[in-house]
C-alpha cells in the first residue's frame, strides 16, 4: 500500500459539525478525555480526525454501534494553533488537510480512536478526475464561485450575509473543498461533498446546492415582497 493511503491509527474527536479539507476552525477543547488526547497529539504530529456526529452529542453518550452515531469518512485535522487556558480547557485553531474512511474502530479508551485510510481524491491519485479534462475542472471550478458569489448577494438582501467569497487554489481539488468550505451549507449537505469521489463530482453537486439555496431564498423574498 502506498504511503498516500498506508493505514494508521488516529485520534478522533467527533463532532456536530463537518471539519473540510483547507477550512481552518475555532475549536474548544474542555472535557477531559480530549484535553488527553489534545497533550497526545501535541506531543506527536499535531493531528486527530474529525468526524462527524450523526447521532448524540460530541461530549454525550457512546452508542455501542459507533457506525449509527459517527460518519466513516472525516478530514485529519493538524492543531495551528493551541494556547490553554488557565481554567483547564484549550481554545485551539485547526486546518483540515485530507480526508480519510474509517476501516475500524478501536475501543474510546482513553478517547475515541481508529483505525484509518487516507482518502485521496481520485484526481489526486491519477493525475486527473476520471471522464473529466482538467479544463472542465477548472471552468467548473471558477463558474461554482461566481455562483457563490452571487447566492452571497442574494442572501444580503435577505439580511443572511456570508462575507466575500475567498480566493480559492486554481487546483479543483483543493479549489472545490475551499468553495464548499465557504458556502453557507448544512453539516449533512457538508458531508455530502467531503464524500463526492472526485472534484468533478464535488464541483458539480456544489454547484446544484448552491443552486437550489439560491432559488430558495429567492422565493422567500418574493414571498416578503
Amino acid at each position: 500500500m502506498s504511503d498516500a493511503t498506508a493505514d494508521r491509527e488516529l485520534p478522533l474527536f467527533p463532532l456536530g459539525l463537518v471539519l473540510l479539507p483547507t477550512m481552518l476552525l475555532p475549536l474548544q477543547v474542555f472535557e477531559p478525555r480530549y484535553q488527553a488526547m489534545l497533550a497526545q497529539v501535541m506531543d506527536n504530529d499535531r493531528r486527530f480526525g474529525v468526524v462527524l456526529l450523526t447521532r448524540g452529542s460530541e461530549v454525550g453518550e457512546v452508542h455501542e454501534d459507533l457506525d449509527a452515531s459517527r460518519s466513516r469518512v472525516g478530514t485529519i485535522a493538524r492543531v495551528v494553533r493551541a494556547p490553554v487556558d488557565t481554567e483547564g480547557f484549550s481554545e485551539i485553531l485547526i486546518s483540515g488537510e485530507e480526508r480519510f474512511r474509517v476501516k475500524d474502530w478501536l475501543p474510546d479508551a482513553p478517547y475515541p480512536r481508529a483505525q484509518i485510510e487516507r482518502w485521496p481524491d481520485e484526481d489526486q491519485l491519477l493525475g486527473t478526475a476520471p471522464g473529466a479534462p482538467q479544463e472542465e475542472l477548472v471552468a467548473h471550478l471558477a463558474a461554482a464561485r461566481t455562483e457563490l458569489e452571487e447566492l452571497g448577494l442574494v442572501l444580503a438582501k435577505a439580511g443572511q450575509p456570508i462575507g466575500s467569497v475567498p480566493l480559492t487554489d486554481d487546483d479543483p481539488v483543493r479549489g472545490s473543498f475551499q468553495l464548499a468550505a465557504a458556502a453557507p451549507f448544512d453539516a449533512y449537505d457538508r458531508q455530502r461533498l467531503l464524500v463526492a469521489p472526485t472534484s468533478q463530482d464535488r464541483l458539480i453537486l456544489l454547484r446544484s446546492l448552491i443552486e437550489d439555496l439560491r432559488t430558495l431564498v429567492l422565493m422567500q423574498l418574493d414571498s416578503d415582497s
